[in-house]
């Protein structure tokens, strides 16, 4: 063969080489493509369209996850952030809001396009208004039973009616949070001294017995020291009207900020009741008289326990029975107990018009949401939820992320219970230092952990001041999906409960008008809407 045989030769050697290469590649191309549909590619058990993000694939890179929780840390890189982070392989941005001023906040983020994607909205006013505004992704119960099964057969354990509060339009929403304390109440606590001072032996038993004590509290200097600088009670008229002077609307069987069931047997907003015409009658008379503090209208939760704290007010109704457990050095009572103003904490009241009653909850305790962004990140998603579910699973998980480092954070009784040391009992400092708490751990207090928060002491101190009192709890069960129509209904509701005490507003020739604005503002729409609903579920 010539030399220009051989090249010819070579030359179809090489096409058809390269032509078998093709082929080869071709074929393993189309097996590594089956393949990468279930590796590299994120699962998309909920009907969602996976993200084309880098993050979601299996590259090794840490995942981004942008998380607001309560109470946060100080400074990024803190002990709990840093063990979610190895443990996970996440990269975690903190989105830090006051707690005094949560809504407000959030609502500042969110308007800012800060969506972060796992947060907390408080109640279903909250919860409803975001998804609304298309802010939260759409969830499947499944992948939830999935990647949380911790959660969500405590939710199944706690009330199985949770789950009917993250539903919107059929659509699932947020997964719902919980408390232990769903039973519990606002309970009335006293400065003991100056009880002792004014001649009681015990805690006011009647609404009779403790407008008696608000008085001498004011007038009879109960602290000694010659003038007249006390005050009865105030409450927190800024940041928590709904929650404010619970002892008196309590002994009416009445929240002016929740729905009751009339002598009709229908639905009927508290605010617009007798009852709590002459809740508010009474109110403006101790205000007139100068036995509730005129400073209340900008009073918050820090204000009325300083005050209450530090002898300015002898009466406060703002906490559960864990707030006045005068053991926990970083709650409400035991500051107060460190302060020589120990408190003794009351029931609710007996009245004319019903027996004893106070404000409460029931196990409802807002919701976990998740950014509309991750309706396109599949992986993400699960994947907090799998973080979430791991801090509420393991014990040594739920200790750091609830209590911090053990032996400097807490300690461990002999009955197995972590007790914060010193004032590491306090939720925000606690949070602010090591990020432990509930900004990361958002399911604190679960259901199956609930055995590390309390001690045998504090549940029999629990039983003793709840008892003899009935929780007065919103007689509305439901959702009312058009409450999102009237956003300024809540602002005209306080507006009207500081005029109402002042006496800025007639309870006699202005209260008629007062349920015509109201109604007009939204009020009776949502009545309406709420009887509907109620009348198709008896």
């Amino acid at each position: 063969m010539d030399s220009k045989s051989r090249k010819h030769a070579r030359r179809k050697y090489l096409v058809l080489c390269i032509a078998v290469m093709m082929m080869v590649s071709m074929i393993a191309g189309c097996g590594s493509g089956n393949k990468g549909t279930g590796t590299s590619t994120p699962s998309n058990e909920s009907g969602s369209n996976p993200s084309s993000s880098p993050q979601s694939s299996d590259s090794g890179k840490p995942m981004e996850i942008s998380w607001l929780g309560i109470y946060p840390p100080d400074k990024d890189g803190n002990m709990v952030q840093k063990f979610i982070e190895d443990k996970f392989n996440v990269k975690i941005t903190n989105i830090r809001i006051d707690r005094s001023n949560y809504e407000d906040q959030l609502n500042i983020k969110l308007a800012s396009g800060v969506v972060p994607d796992m947060w907390i909205t408080e109640g279903s006013e909250q919860f409803y208004k975001y998804a609304n505004q298309g802010l939260m992704a759409e969830l499947n119960l499944d992948d939830v039973r999935k990647h949380m099964p911790t959660n969500a057969a405590n939710i199944d354990k706690v009330d199985k009616s949770l789950w009917d509060g993250v539903m919107l339009n059929g659509k699932m929403m947020g997964i719902p949070r919980y408390w232990m304390e769903g039973a519990s109440f606002f309970l009335p606590a006293y400065n003991q001294k100056w009880l002792t001072a004014i001649g009681y032996d015990h805690a006011p038993k009647t609404l009779d017995e403790f407008v008696d004590v608000l008085y001498k509290f004011t007038n009879d200097d109960p602290d000694g020291n010659n003038k007249k600088d006390t005050y009865g009670m105030t409450d927190r008229g800024k940041d928590f009207s709904m929650g404010s002077f619970t002892a008196i609307f309590s002994a009416f069987q009445i929240n002016p900020f929740q729905w009751t069931v009339n002598k009709d047997g229908n639905l009927q907003y508290g605010f617009t009741t007798e009852q709590a015409r002459n809740g508010f009658k009474l109110l403006n008379k101790l205000y007139k008289d100068g036995v509730i503090d005129p400073e209340f209208i900008t009073d918050d939760e820090l204000k009325v326990q300083q005050k209450s704290i530090n002898g300015r007010v002898g009466v406060t109704d703002l906490g559960f029975w864990y707030h006045y457990y005068p053991e926990n050095s970083g709650s409400f009572g035991g500051k107060a107990k460190a302060a020589g103003n120990e408190h003794v904490v009351g029931q609710g009241l007996d009245s004319p018009n019903g027996p004893a009653r106070a404000l409460g909850w029931g196990p409802a305790g807002g919701m976990l949401s998740f950014g509309k962004q991750l309706e396109k990140d599949q992986a993400k998603m699960h994947k907090i939820m799998e973080i979430i579910d791991y801090l509420i699973t393991d014990d040594k998980a739920y200790l750091l992320s609830r209590f911090g480092e053990e032996g400097t954070h807490y300690e461990m009784t002999a009955d197995g219970v972590a007790k914060p040391i010193g004032d590491f009992g306090d939720m925000a400092k606690l949070g602010s230092s090591v990020g432990a708490g509930s900004f990361y751990n958002v399911l604190m207090g679960s259901a199956n952990m609930y055995h590390f928060d309390q001690t045998k002491d504090s549940l029999d101190y629990r039983e003793k001041v709840n008892a003899g009192t009935l929780q007065l709890r919103d007689a509305l069960t439901f959702p009312l999906p058009s409450k999102t129509k009237y956003p300024d209904l809540g602002n005209l509701e306080n507006e009207y409960w500081v005029k109402f005490i002042t006496g800025q507003i007639d309870l006699e020739s202005g209260w008629d008008k007062w349920l015509q604005t109201w109604n007009d503002a939204g009020g009776k729409a949502l009545t309406d809407e709420a009887n509907q609903t109620y009348a198709s579920m008896k």
